[in-house]
């Protein structure tokens, strides 16, 4: 077995905390590229299988945009203010998210949404979305809903 070599040296390390106030991260993007795609291969026997990567955990753009080019997919956030609330504007952002997915080799969209979240729940379902898991959450239980794109987006 061969020993893993940083990707930065201890000179390089300490020449970029002298230059930026830390706390500060360094990602290994060939290591992130290697971790998808060996995830990928793991769930290859699966024809549906996609990896979905949390953004509001790690919020950084070119991590995304990584993670994107590997085949990986994700909604951070999709929320509307409750005054423009029923004016089909969730149906039209949903219907472009869902565009854009398929029009880049997503199969699928997968979100969460709280449980006690019942007017989420109602418009997801009406869309098509249907519950695929339940997780605990930080502030309750956590409901994974799914749907194909197969639809071209149209919701």
């Amino acid at each position: 077995m061969s020993k893993k070599v940083p990707f930065v040296t201890k000179e390089k390390a300490e020449e970029i905390k002298a230059q930026i106030p830390t706390p500060f991260h360094l990602y290994d993007e060939r290591e992130i590229r290697a971790r998808a795609r060996a995830l990928a291969a793991a769930f290859s026997w699966n024809p549906g299988f996609k990896e979905y990567f949390a953004v509001k955990a790690t919020p950084n753009p070119a991590i995304v945009r990584i993670l994107a080019e590997e085949g990986c997919g994700w909604i951070s956030f999709f929320y509307l203010l409750p005054d423009y609330r029923g004016r089909g504007w969730g149906a039209q952002l949903l219907g472009h998210a869902l565009w854009f997915c398929e029009t880049h080799g997503r199969h699928a969209v997968r979100l969460h949404v709280a449980e006690e979240n019942e007017h989420a729940r109602a418009f997801y379902a009406h869309h098509g979305f249907y519950e695929v898991a339940r997780t605990p959450g930080v502030r309750g239980t956590l409901i994974q809903l799914e749907k194909p794109v197969e639809s071209r987006g149209r919701v």
